[in-house]
């Protein structure tokens, strides 16, 4: 059985593979980007304990991620009622969030207290808990990373 000619196999397949193309290009920029990121924050840090905990802190597209995120006061609005229903996981979650955007902001004892509500409802034997300790034991020192962190890397601008 035959199938009439219509010309557009040949069309479809160059727009997938200049799609493909695209694409392939699209994820290797992000990974220079990630590599670039990655060699700079670890030339910041004072040790492989800090680098992890600031790895997991710092944002890595702060100008997309707060808008979606939304302000600070939503995010520990939002932890407080996990909290209260006890979904610690849900409030760890948002207390870190707004650890990051204070982080962010260069808000010192902001980003103590959302650390330290962060604790609160993390387990001792979790990961966070470290990320959480190294980053309240070095507070001067996480400021300083993300500061030239932020300003270093592109796509990051402080308000």
């Amino acid at each position: 059985m035959a199938f009439p000619f219509t010309g557009t196999g040949i069309h479809v397949e160059r727009e997938e593979y200049e799609d493909s193309k695209q694409n392939q290009e699209d994820q290797s920029r992000k990974k220079e980007s990630y590599e670039y990121a990655d060699k700079k924050l670890k030339s910041l840090v004072s040790s492989h304990e800090m680098y992890v905990a600031m790895e997991n802190f710092l944002l890595g597209n702060p100008e997309r991620q707060i808008l979606a995120l939304g302000d600070l006061e939503s995010v520990l609005q939002v932890g407080k009622e996990a909290k209260s229903k006890d979904d610690l996981l849900g409030a760890r979650t948002n207390f870190e969030t707004a650890a990051k955007l204070e982080l962010y902001k260069q808000h010192k004892d902001g980003l103590r207290d959302c650390l330290i509500l962060s604790q609160d409802v993390t387990d001792e034997s979790d990961k966070h808990f470290g990320y959480q300790r190294t980053i309240l034991d070095n507070t001067d020192e996480a400021l300083h990373v993300a500061k030239v962190y932020y300003e270093k890397i592109p796509g990051t601008n402080e308000d």
